[in-house]
């Protein structure tokens, strides 16, 4: 009897204005305090290069690329350590003000969940109000509840429900991917879902993640986008110490895979790296277009080793035939704190 794989890909992640904000641990006696209320655009400013992921939002000013790359810059994280207590759960909570709107607290929802044959059929309740979903399994001849499946594929509550019905599935193993929109919702499900070990966004493009559905401040800054305080990068550097692996096709350019390769990867990699997680994250760059299948297999080398720890010849820093990263976009990155 063989592992079984499940792959249960694309579902839709909005943002949303209740609960509290989602931020992990932190102590505030020793990290900067969070902005309370967070500044709008016109008391932000305006940003000469892609945001330094390092330099919490208190302490970010005009001049701090080139107090960092001289060696003054202050206040910047010092350590993973501050990292994973400060700086992470700082862009946890402004990616919920600016961009997601705030994640909704779980421990008010009620989760039903029913399987028949291969499809588990789904009851969220919350506030009085029930939404109901279902989801397909896929699982090979020879599956049983005593030989778990290495992966499962899904999104929170889908993930839930997949526990509650589907033994043959192991849950320490989860991956969540979608393509497009729903590779936007791909990040949001692994910036904000701990138990997810890989994510796998295809061709999002906008932001290489942004919400399909946006909290409205994200609006505010239309004609202002040098003022945000954060970018793509900033959300992907969000998701360590977990696996990220992104799928770009060179013939897909409606989603920029060009700036996602040249710019948006090497910042992320350069905070995963700098945590000493580098090989955490990946890109493949493929040919063909938009949400072409061929990613699932280009990728499943990377996935396997994080799963299994099976080796890989595959190079997943290659950007292709997009050449080498445009560093000049993150001067920051050659800055970062000695170890």
């Amino acid at each position: 009897m063989r592992a079984t794989t499940c792959f249960l890909a694309g579902a839709a992640v909005a943002g949303s204005a209740l609960a509290t904000p989602l931020v992990g641990s932190r102590q505030a006696d020793t990290c900067a305090p969070i902005p309370s209320p967070f500044p709008t655009w016109q008391q932000l400013p305006t940003q000469s290069s892609l945001p330094d992921p390092l330099l919490p939002r208190k302490y970010t000013t005009t001049d701090n690329v080139k107090d960092i790359l001289v060696r003054k810059g202050r206040n910047r994280i010092q350590t993973p350590e501050q990292w994973y207590k400060c700086r992470q759960p700082e862009i946890m909570q402004l990616l919920q003000e600016y961009q997601y709107g705030y994640y909704p607290d779980h421990s008010q929802e009620k989760v039903e969940a029913t399987r028949s044959g291969n499809t588990v059929n789904m009851a969220v309740t919350a506030g009085g109000k029930t939404a109901k979903f279902k989801a397909t399994i896929s699982l090979p001849s020879g599956a049983s509840a005593s030989r778990k499946a290495p992966v499962a594929w899904g999104f929170y509550r889908t993930l839930d429900a997949l526990n509650m019905t589907v033994p043959e599935m192991d849950a320490s193993r989860v991956g969540v991917t979608g393509c497009s929109r729903l590779g936007k919702g791909t990040l949001a499900a692994g910036l904000f879902d701990k138990r997810i070990t890989v994510t796998m966004p295809m061709s999002s493009g906008v932001k290489s993640g942004a919400g399909w559905w946006t909290s409205s401040k994200l609006g505010t800054f239309v004609n202002h986008a040098l003022n945000l305080p954060y970018d793509a990068h900033t959300i992907a550097a969000a998701i360590t110490p977990k696996a990220l692996i992104i799928d770009q096709g060179t013939g897909d350019a409606s989603t920029d895979s060009k700036a996602t390769a040249m710019v948006v990867y090497p910042a992320a990699k350069a905070i995963y790296d700098w945590l000493g997680v580098g090989d955490k994250i990946g890109i493949n760059v493929r040919g063909r277009g938009h949400c072409d299948m061929s990613g699932f297999s280009s990728v499943l080398p990377f996935v396997q080793k994080v799963f299994f720890g099976t080796r890989t010849t595959k190079d997943y820093n290659n950007l292709g035939g997009y050449g080498s990263p445009m560093s000049t976009a993150f001067p920051w990155s050659t800055a970062v704190p000695r170890q």
